[in-house]
């Protein structure tokens, strides 16, 4: 058991030495005069005939002795404080602590005694005064803090990499950016509402062509958004034949038809000019592009039914790059320039049986689909347009 107490600096031992002149009996091995202070159990016993006349008598409780009820024998409890001062032996013995420490041994760190053992003063690590060793339960809440940060983090990623991997896989991510971006551009001009409008009109075009692609069973990338230019899808497959391909073409412009017109119903019923926007803007949009030329989806589609279609739509789309010259001019021409091989290769693949397997019913259902739709979409637009204008003359 670890003891500690306070002493004089002139009653310390001496540097160096080996054992403590309080402990020790009388010169000669003799029984000690303090009862207190005797031996170990391997020296010679103490005499317990009563000290001679004269002799100094053992401390007595309140005048300097041990307190009352104090047990020598017991080896659980603490020897008092000596040598004592004058005044009462209570007041010098500090309170103890709830608990009892022991030495550090090999290393060890303090150790609790017996339940129900007086206590000790806190056995000091040699790190300073006032130093508090840290309990045991902070530490502990630390590690299960950590380990909760730790399974928290492996949740996220075991759920996000397969989000990561469907993303990639459907191509999701480059659609929802491409999507962001022309948003912003398409805002400057239109406005945030306007902008979203023709967003979602151009993504539910592009969808339909996704879908009859799918519904074929060939696969087909994202829709990919090209600012100014609409959004483009790339066929991972081809058909076999024109007729299959003119169904993927007039797939786009039958969704976007179907969006434009709930647009328009949606206006009807709410008044809400915004939704009349967004209609004009599908059917116009759905309207170009089945234009006759090139990669627009009107190409595709009458490609399958003649190749002067072709000529018909260069002539369309020559024209409408004079109209809207001061507007959408350069985009147009753009598209024209581009159409140009698309148009040269169809007229040199004629003669083959991509084109020539095509049987005449679906050379004249594609026609006529083509036909009614141009029809269908050319009167909403014009509807659209002079609702449009009349309600912003009533402001």
């Amino acid at each position: 058991m670890y003891m500690s107490w306070s002493e004089p600096p002139d009653r310390r031992p001496p540097s160096g030495s080996g054992e403590n002149p309080y402990l020790q009996g009388p010169p000669g091995g003799g029984p000690s005069d303090n009862p207190y202070l005797q031996r170990p159990p391997s020296g010679p016993p103490a005499s317990n005939e009563p000290p001679p006349p004269g002799a100094p008598g053992p401390p007595q409780p309140g005048n300097g002795g041990p307190p009352a009820g104090w047990n020598s024998a017991d080896p659980n409890q603490p020897p008092p404080s000596w040598p004592p001062t004058a005044g009462n032996w209570q007041a010098e013995q500090a309170t103890p602590p709830a608990t009892l420490q022991a030495p550090r041994q090999n290393g060890a760190g303090a150790q609790p005694a017996s339940p129900g053992a007086p206590g000790w003063p806190p056995y000091s690590s040699g790190r300073g005064p006032g130093y508090d060793r840290p309990p045991a339960g902070s530490r502990t809440q630390r590690r299960g803090l950590l380990g909760g940060l730790l399974t928290l983090l492996a949740a996220i990623w075991a759920v996000g990499k397969y989000v990561l991997l469907f993303v990639g896989k459907f191509g999701i991510l480059k659609t929802g950016l491409t999507l962001l971006i022309s948003l912003g551009l398409y805002a400057v001009f239109f406005g945030f509402w306007g902008a979203l409008g023709l967003v979602l009109m151009i993504l539910l075009h592009e969808l339909g062509h996704v879908v009859e692609i799918r519904r074929q069973g060939m696969k087909a990338t994202a829709p990919l958004f090209i600012p100014f230019m609409g959004a483009a899808i790339f066929q991972r497959s081809h058909p076999t034949d024109a007729l299959k391909q003119a169904q993927i073409g007039i797939a786009g412009p039958l969704a976007g038809t179907v969006a434009a017109t709930a647009a328009f119903v949606l206006f009807g019923l709410t008044h809400n000019s915004l939704f009349l926007f967004w209609a004009w803007i599908g059917f116009y949009l759905n309207l170009f592009n089945l234009i006759p030329f090139g990669m627009l989806d009107g190409g595709w589609i009458l490609a399958a039914a003649s190749k002067w279609f072709q000529l018909l739509g260069l002539a369309a789309l020559a024209l409408a790059v004079l109209f809207f010259h001061l507007t959408f001019g350069p985009l147009l021409l753009i598209l024209l320039i581009f159409g140009i091989p698309t148009m040269i290769a169809r007229f040199r693949n004629d003669a083959l049986p991509y084109y020539q397997s095509v049987p005449t019913a679906g050379k004249v259902g594609m026609g006529l689909a083509w036909l009614v739709l141009v029809g269908y979409l050319g009167y909403a637009s014009m509807q659209a347009y002079n609702l449009l204008t009349a309600q912003t003359a009533l402001g």
